[in-house]
């Protein structure tokens, strides 16, 4: 039950931070936080607090200093920025077509943002709630992952069985690496290298279920 997963989920946070009191959850059309439990909302007057939409939360992402989540809505489109000290939604940025996962910076001032239905990541500036830069990737781009000093992003691209490597700063796609059906979550090896792609089947595709990993240029 959902007692139960919070539990390990913040064991598992105890377990992988110094901290360790913080852990989150993007569950259905809620997002919990696991300080003991508590549901993120915004404060009375903010417009996020009267909208009907649903928003479908799919992915948290941390700011590296901890105090900030930032929430992908697929079905709003949207980001939600979270206040963990006042403990409610601060911000609501629009983004593209269905966006999927996120990465951050590691200065904390942008979020990557995969668009499944757009074929490509967005780079939203968390200082305006602005995007600045949109990157063309792969057929359903899903899963992102940032090397180490930021300069080199990895999109797994589910419908397309393959991986994207891009250079962040000019959005050039310098390497595309085939890696089954349905790449939907990646890992960086140390030092970025090599990625690992766990393999998920997409639609219509038959299953692949294998963990591939290979050398970045």
């Amino acid at each position: 039950g959902m007692g139960r997963l919070a539990t390990r989920v913040c064991r598992h946070a105890r377990r992988g931070r110094s901290q360790g009191r913080l852990a989150w959850l993007a569950l259905a059309s809620t997002v919990v936080v696991a300080v003991v439990a508590m549901a993120a909302s915004p404060p009375a007057d903010h417009p996020a607090a009267s909208s009907p939409s649903y928003r479908s939360p799919n992915a948290v992402v941390l700011s590296p200093d901890g105090l900030t989540a930032y929430v992908v809505s697929q079905t709003s489109r949207s980001i939600l920025a979270v206040d963990l000290q006042q403990r409610h939604v601060v911000a609501e940025w629009a983004v593209g077509d269905f966006p999927t996962d996120a990465v951050i910076s590691p200065d904390g001032e942008q979020l990557y943002v995969s668009l499944l239905y757009q074929r490509a990541v967005q780079v939203l500036d968390l200082r305006t709630g602005q995007v600045i830069q949109t990157i063309r990737a792969g057929f359903e781009p899903y899963g992102l992952a940032l090397s180490a000093d930021g300069g080199t992003i990895h999109v797994g691209n589910s419908i397309s069985a393959s991986v994207s490597t891009i250079r962040t700063a000019s959005g050039d796609t310098v390497a595309e690496a085939p890696v089954g059906a349905g790449a939907r979550h990646l890992a960086l090896a140390d030092g970025g290298r090599p990625p690992v792609s766990a393999d998920r089947p997409a639609r219509g595709a038959a299953p692949d279920r294998s963990i591939r990993c290979w050398t970045t240029c």
